[in-house]
């Protein structure tokens, strides 16, 4: 929200989202002590990673695809490995192969990241079928980097409804 304030890019993607969770206790907090005084209006605190175990529990259920992008030193995959214990016929993939030299640099890295990567996961995201793909680079580069999978993906043939959600630290 800081940055959102200061990056009108940033802004834009955050507010061009389908459903914004209030994740941090701060985000919490501030809402109901700033609340106009006519508002019963009572916002709680929906912890991503609570949010994100609904939508694998929903994939799995519907026998859909899910996928994890991003992680460092192969936390994507170790993530769809512990899903894989709770429920061992879930339809996954990983790619923390994009993550390498992600990290240690800026917002502007994720402009750094190759057109072809990006269609890449496209690619494998629509050939799969995957429904549900959860992107963990840290805020804000696993926004940007959401848009431009997105803006990807609307170029497909045969694209059908994906659920896209940064998850940040819940991998």
């Amino acid at each position: 929200i800081v940055l959102a304030q200061k990056d009108d890019h940033f802004k834009a993607i955050l507010n061009a989202a389908d459903i914004a969770i209030p994740d941090g206790v701060g985000v919490e907090w501030a809402i109901n002590k700033f609340k106009l005084k006519t508002s019963n209006l009572k916002i709680k605190r929906i912890p991503g990673i609570e949010f994100m175990e609904a939508l694998i529990a929903q994939a799995v259920e519907n026998k859909k695809t899910l996928a994890f992008i991003g992680g460092y030193h192969g936390v994507a995959e170790k993530s769809l490995q512990q899903v894989r214990k709770k429920y061992p016929v879930v339809k996954g993939w990983a790619d923390g192969d994009i993550s390498r030299g992600f990290y240690r640099n800026t917002v502007k890295a994720v402009d750094a990241i190759q057109r072809d990567s990006i269609q890449k996961i496209a690619d494998t995201i629509i050939t799969t079928k995957t429904a549900y793909v959860f992107i963990a680079f840290g805020a804000p580069k696993q926004e940007f980097f959401m848009e431009k999978l997105a803006e990807a993906l609307i170029h497909k043939k045969g694209a059908f409804p994906i659920v896209l959600m940064v998850v940040g630290g819940a991998f």
